[in-house]
């Protein structure tokens, strides 16, 4: 309906809003993801980046692949729990060298879900020394879980379409197999 268009507007209007408010504190998001969860238990035990903006290519190369319960982002990813360093350059939590040199300063760090099962980690960081709010943590958490069912469905959605071709698949046998006993 022409209500539920404008409302979508709106929305995305107030998420760019949004966007634009985080830009300016300097903090870049970057999303970690992995291949373990609901079809597949902890597959290798390691985290891989799915997503990232604003990195260089050394600062990525560096951190990709995280095993379970390393550092923060692996803590998060096996504990489930919201974490957050203010100053990475004095927290021995923090894992890789790499996120030192490349000039992160503060980190915030939350769990990514899909039907209840962590799947990954979304973070956003700050090249400047800052504290993230409480309704900053609300906010990264409510946008994870978004991306936790957008997972899901994109999963749902390959499930299905393999489940439809093995289908057309079986159609194709069971017609070359009739026309076959046909003659």
């Amino acid at each position: 309906s022409v209500d539920s268009r404008q409302a979508r507007r709106n929305v995305r209007r107030v998420q760019g809003q949004r966007a634009v408010q985080v830009r300016e504190r300097r903090v870049v998001v970057v999303a970690v993801a992995t291949d373990f969860g609901a079809e597949r238990e902890h597959r290798d035990g390691v985290l891989e980046i799915a997503a990232h903006r604003g990195f260089s290519e050394t600062l990525v190369s560096g951190i990709d692949r995280i095993a379970l319960g390393e550092g923060l982002v692996g803590r998060v990813a096996t504990k489930g729990k919201p974490e957050i360093v203010e100053d990475v350059r004095t927290d021995p939590r923090i894992s890789r060298e790499v996120v030192r040199k490349e000039g992160i300063v503060s980190v915030l760090i939350v769990p990514v879900t899909s039907k209840r099962k962590i799947i990954g980690t979304l973070s956003a960081v700050s090249r400047t020394l800052r504290s993230f709010t409480p309704h900053e943590v609300q906010l990264l958490t409510s946008i994870s879980h978004q991306i936790g069912v957008a997972v899901e469905n994109a999963r749902l959605y390959e499930a299905t379409r393999d489940q439809a071709q093995e289908l057309a698949a079986l159609h194709e046998v069971s017609a070359t197999l009739t026309t076959t006993l046909d003659i």
